[in-house]
């Protein structure tokens, strides 16, 4: 998507080229949260952080390979997000993260 002229923000990011400033910390920090009486549901599950589970240098380098092979040009941040599912769930998801970013 491109930016728009004025920038924007959202629930992505602000598409301005800088990862570093898409955290769900500065996301909420730029938008806010809505309020309790504007929710469509009537209760509000909390947030929780998701574990990192750290991956094997030897087992890094193989999940590049697979990654690489299954989404020739991907881009870095697609190709890392593979690279960590592949290492941490296994070679299957080297295919699906390839078809989820087609569909983006």
């Amino acid at each position: 998507m491109p930016p728009h002229v004025d920038g924007q923000n959202g629930a992505c990011g602000n598409f301005n080229n800088d990862p570093t400033d898409d955290t769900n910390e500065l996301i909420e920090a730029t938008a806010g949260r809505v309020s309790m009486d504007e929710m469509i549901f009537h209760h509000m599950t909390p947030p929780q952080a998701v574990p990192h589970v750290p991956c094997p240098e030897h087992k890094k380098a193989a999940a590049r390979e697979i990654c690489r092979r299954e989404q020739p040009g991907a881009q870095e941040m697609l190709l890392a997000g593979c690279i960590q599912d592949v290492c941490v769930g296994g070679r299957r998801y080297a295919a699906q993260d390839g078809i989820a970013e087609s569909e983006a």
